[in-house]
């Protein structure tokens, strides 16, 4: 879990600095950190669906509260 958020985090802020320049490094890095740890989560926990399905859906769901409530 550590080994895919860390992962997921770092390209999280690859893709953000590539397609969204306007965050600032301290948005960005938490932005990813939040989708990498919300896929790891969604890893963890699909056991009956499959994990194509819950990893995004959780990643996107994390990144997306944390810029609602954070932004």
């Amino acid at each position: 879990s550590l080994a895919f958020t860390l992962s997921a985090s770092l390209a999280g802020i690859v893709v953000l600095f590539s397609y969204a320049p306007q965050f600032s490094l301290v948005q960005a890095l938490s932005m990813a950190t939040a989708a990498g740890a919300g896929g790891a989560v969604g890893e963890l926990v699909s056991d009956r669906l499959d994990d194509n399905f819950t990893i995004p859906l959780a990643a996107g769901l994390s990144a997306g509260l944390l810029a609602w409530v954070a932004f």
